[in-house]
């Protein structure tokens, strides 16, 4: 592994304490950078508004999407729903601790990954010009220090690699979700989501979220333009021979868990 990278990814592990600090909840659902968070967090919370007799939230954007989902720190609105937080939070290191989770309850998790590929190519697509004023073969190098941007492959390999570490050690307590599946079949990958969590749910309040949460209708709710990606274009076609060279180089001798993708095909 990378020296510098291994050195910065411990420097953070020891000092997020978030996901430690923040558990009183009936699950975490901690999800990749954009690996569809804002669409999942959005169906969850409309099927819990139809199964409570709630408006659905009247926004999708991440900071005014709280009503049912959202950060750890924030107030439910409605104390009669379940309690679910959201997070792009890398635990802690004592957080996989056999020895810290003898004696620290945690909530049942919910991890949401995405091809890492296909998570750069839509991070880059919503945010060039504005805050990524560089290439797209300049930011997938990124920054081994986590000082130029986020989201970069560095912060994927740090997130697949301390969730799967976790996963490792206490199987029983996550479940893995892939963005993928949620294209194939949204309304089973919420029920194991909420199963996971012991929260009953009805097929007809999935079946309302799914419907609620086409393109279309979150596009409508959204401040911005950027917030759904309707380009059309293969990610892939990002990237050139030399990058995906980069690519392969660098998940072959920093990434430690895959979490079934095949990178190096």
């Amino acid at each position: 592994m990378d020296t510098v990278f291994r050195f910065h990814a411990f420097r953070r592990d020891m000092s997020n304490f978030s996901i430690l600090k923040y558990r009183n909840f009936q699950g975490y659902l901690v999800t990749g950078q954009h690996s569809g968070t804002h669409w999942l967090k959005y169906m969850m919370s409309c099927a819990i508004a139809h199964k409570h007799g709630h408006p659905t939230p009247q926004h999708t954007d991440n900071a005014k999407s709280n009503d049912f989902i959202g950060h750890p720190k924030h107030t439910p609105l409605y104390p009669d729903t379940p309690r679910i937080a959201s997070t792009h939070q890398i635990p802690h290191r004592l957080y996989d601790s056999r020895i810290v989770r003898s004696f620290l309850e945690v909530p049942p998790t919910a991890i949401l990954f995405r091809d890492i590929r296909h998570a750069l190519v839509s991070y880059y697509e919503k945010w060039q010009g504005e805050t990524l004023h560089m290439s797209f073969s300049e930011f997938l190098r990124g920054d081994k220090n986590g000082h130029k941007h986020w989201a970069d492959i560095w912060w994927h390999m740090r997130f697949y690699n301390r969730w799967g570490r976790t996963m490792e050690r206490f199987p029983d307590k996550s479940i893995v979700l892939y963005y993928e599946d949620l294209k194939t079949d949204a309304k089973e990958q919420m029920r194991r989501i909420f199963t996971h969590f012991g929260i009953e749910m009805p097929d007809e309040s999935l079946e309302f979220a799914v419907a609620e949460s086409s393109r279309e209708k979150m596009a409508a709710k959204a401040d911005t333009e950027k917030f759904v990606r309707f380009d059309k274009r293969d990610p892939m076609e990002w990237y050139s021979p030399e990058d995906m060279e980069f690519f392969k180089k660098t998940i072959r001798e920093n990434l430690q868990y895959h979490h079934g993708y095949q990178y190096l095909d």
